[in-house]
């Protein structure tokens, strides 16, 4: 087994515990039960977009820490990677953001790739991320970096520090606390998007532990 390949990675979203998808498994050409990746789609648009769930496109492809796991004050790593071909001059960029809303400004950035040129190419794409949390400060910190189309985009720390984490909850506290740990979603941006030169994103791996 890989490095990248993590124990927490994407599920269905599915609201029955009977169409869950296992956690961080390929899909199969019918989007059955074995999984929900790799995940492909098309940006018809120089906009920033949030990787949609394949399962089911009106949510975002997301990885979610458990709770009570010995992640607490240790250091762990986030990887997605896959490819992206463009059709037209252009740059391609990647965010990583923690939250799982559809709506990319409720979410925290935590890093950029920033704009990469790609021009009418097939290229391999990283983002890897080291990152760690505990419950006293509540904070998740870390560093990031990326590789795009044969560029490295050097690790540099988190653009922001979101805050509120907890591993383990304590039902018996006054106020009871509940666990919260992070998410994450991929949002990709392709400036040459438009018209009929649509860019294609596979993201064959997102994985997280």
């Amino acid at each position: 087994m890989a490095l990248s390949d993590r124990p927490y990675g994407p599920n269905s979203g599915a609201a029955s515990v009977a169409n869950q998808i296992p956690l961080n498994q390929q899909a199969t050409q019918t989007q059955t039960l074995a999984g929900v990746l790799p995940v492909q789609f098309t940006l018809g648009a120089a906009t920033q977009t949030i990787a949609p769930s394949a399962p089911n496109a009106a949510v975002p492809l997301t990885i979610t820490i458990p709770p009570a796991t010995q992640i607490e004050q240790t250091v762990f790593d986030l990887y997605a990677s896959g490819y992206i071909q463009t059709r037209a001059a252009g740059t391609v960029t990647i965010d990583l953001y923690e939250g799982t809303s559809e709506t990319i400004a409720s979410n925290v950035l935590l890093g950029s790739s920033g704009a990469i040129t790609q021009n009418t190419a097939i290229a391999a794409w990283w983002a890897h991320a080291g990152l760690i949390l505990d419950s006293v400060s509540g904070a998740l910190v870390g560093k990031i970096d990326f590789y795009v189309n044969k560029i490295i985009v050097a690790a540099v720390t988190l653009s922001n520090f979101p805050t509120g984490f907890l591993n383990q909850g304590n039902p018996s506290a006054n106020p009871p606390t509940m666990a919260n740990l992070p998410s994450f979603v991929l949002t990709f941006a392709s400036s040459g998007a438009t018209g009929g030169a649509l860019t294609t994103v596979n993201i064959q791996k997102f994985s997280v532990g």
